[in-house]
């Protein structure tokens, strides 16, 4: 987004970080490894490393400063493990989702403050 928040189902395990390349989101048609257990794709999808550190470098891929995740179950409906990055969760009940303006820049606070518990 503009304000430089990147939203994305999980992001990759740090194994596959400093590997990871955008312009495989952009391509028609992948690699079939890509999509396998330890391809890129496959641990975009289903990746669960929410360390600062590993948070850290995958902004630095996609050139942003915050990430809202899912995938992630949250018994409060959603989690902040890290602080620049808030999981939601909104398959059961609480769910939660960000509420956040698109356009212009977040401080900490306010992108923290961005959740919202249904």
């Amino acid at each position: 987004l503009p304000n430089r928040v990147f939203i994305c189902h999980s992001l990759p395990a740090a194994r596959h970080s400093e590997h990871f390349d955008l312009s495989i989101l952009e391509q028609d048609e992948p690699p079939t490894e890509a999509w396998q257990p330890k391809g890129i794709l496959y641990s975009l999808l289903w990746g669960r490393d929410a360390s600062i550190a590993n948070v850290e470098r995958f902004l630095q891929k996609v050139d942003c400063d915050w990430l809202i995740t899912g995938h992630i179950p949250c018994a409060a409906g959603f989690a902040t493990p890290n602080e620049r990055q808030i999981i939601v969760d909104c398959c059961a009940s609480p769910a939660a989702y960000a509420w956040l303006p698109a356009k212009c820049p977040l401080s900490r606070a306010a992108f923290l403050a961005s959740v919202r518990v249904i």
